[in-house]
């Protein structure tokens, strides 16, 4: 069994919710805040999909379902450090057009 690692992804899930609860609440851009939303929502993934699968998974499926968590959770991780990149660069109501 994995639970060691379902923990360690868990607890990097809730630690990047806060990041990204910071970060939504410094942005005054509607579209800013709704590529943020993709990385709130592959967190909602991880923490209430992947992982609850892979405690019930049979061993030999238990890895897939916690690679994907892992997948999923840097996605999450890459989205907030790209808008965050957006805000540095611009300003929190930085307009994205064309992006």
């Amino acid at each position: 069994m994995q639970s060691n690692r379902i923990q360690e992804i868990r607890s990097k899930a809730k630690a990047e919710r806060a990041e990204v609860s910071r970060l939504e609440h410094s942005l005054t851009d509607a579209e800013l805040k709704k590529l943020l939303q993709a990385a709130t929502s592959w967190l909602d993934d991880v923490e209430s999909f992947l992982l609850p699968r892979a405690q019930k998974a049979l061993p030999a499926h238990e890895l897939l379902w916690i690679n994907h968590a892992e997948a999923t959770l840097l996605m999450a991780v890459q989205r907030r450090k790209f808008v965050r990149q957006l805000v540095e660069t611009h300003r929190p109501d930085a307009s994205t057009i064309g992006a």
